[in-house]
């Protein structure tokens, strides 16, 4: 049987090449098929696949650049390839205003590591009628190394007046803005940390302002922390060596026994008593005024 269909198509090679023609189309039929099954099914999934507009840059940015509304363009990604830190289209209007920290090209995805925001002026955290002066740290004792922005601070000053040393209160509850370059803007509380600094930017008023600049040219200041509730100032001054102020100084004499009267007469004879100077402790002149810093 199979001979003889040989023969056939020996006999007629034309109808032989039409058969294998018709099998040739037919495969490729089946296969094309597939092909137009397989991407239906691929656009189907695409339909199906959720899609996130995300914020992109509409044309090249350099570094540097500040952000304005014709930068940006609108684009749709799959949300499985969507970064965490990108921006949403609502949130389009956040962008604007903020400076690019490094150049994107045109239709990238513009991420929060992409923009870094403009710092306000410094002086807007100055109330009216107030000023900013900074101090150098080394010009400070105590606890410098400890303050923080944020911090209220009272402020002494120690100077000679009439071949006496005086220590007296110049500011007091006054309000620390920033040591060295950072500033407690934006933060409730103030993180100890072991960041250095040399200087104290501190909440004072024009005539304050006058009085520690002053103090800083013609004596020594040193400043003490205070607690944010203690609101009570302190007027008093020491004025003497240290050895009289701690009645250690060679002045001091001896008390003597006080004589005991009874009724006119007395019961024995009265020692004379040294007159004790009173060293170390004053109040201030009215003169002086004491700084005190109203929140």
């Amino acid at each position: 049987m199979m001979r003889a269909k040989f023969l056939w198509l020996c006999r007629h090679p034309s109808a032989g090449f039409g058969l294998l023609a018709l099998l040739a189309g037919l495969m490729a039929a089946g296969t094309s098929s597939r092909y137009l099954d397989r991407q239906e099914k691929a656009l189907q999934q695409a339909a199906h696949r959720v899609q996130l507009d995300r914020v992109v840059a509409a044309s090249s940015l350099a570094a540097g650049t500040v952000l304005q509304a014709e930068h940006l363009a609108a684009r749709a990604f799959p949300a499985e390839l969507v970064p965490s830190d990108s921006w949403d289209v609502a949130q389009f209007e956040n962008l604007v205003g903020q400076v690019l920290s490094q150049p994107l090209r045109a239709g990238d995805l513009i991420s929060k590591a992409h923009v870094q925001e403009v710092s306000s002026p410094f002086s807007q955290q100055l109330l009216s009628g107030r000023r900013a002066l900074t101090v150098p740290v080394d010009a400070i004792s105590s606890v410098s190394g400890l303050i923080r922005p944020g911090d209220l601070i009272d402020i002494y000053v120690s100077f000679d007046d009439r071949q006496r040393r005086v220590t007296a209160p110049l500011l007091q509850s006054v309000l620390v803005l920033a040591t060295g370059q950072k500033s407690g803007e934006g933060s409730a509380t103030a993180r100890l940390d072991k960041d250095a600094y040399n200087t104290l930017t501190l909440d004072v008023g024009p005539d304050d302002a006058l009085k520690l600049l002053a103090a800083r040219q013609h004596g020594r200041i040193s400043a003490l922390l205070r607690n944010p509730d203690d609101h009570t100032p302190h007027q008093a001054a020491v004025r003497g060596e240290l050895a009289d102020i701690l009645g250690l100084g060679p002045g001091a004499s001896p008390k003597q026994p006080v004589q005991v009267l009874y009724g006119n007469k007395p019961a024995g004879q009265l020692g004379q008593q040294a007159e004790v100077e009173r060293l170390g402790w004053l109040d201030m002149p009215d003169s002086f005024s004491v700084g005190q810093h109203h929140e």
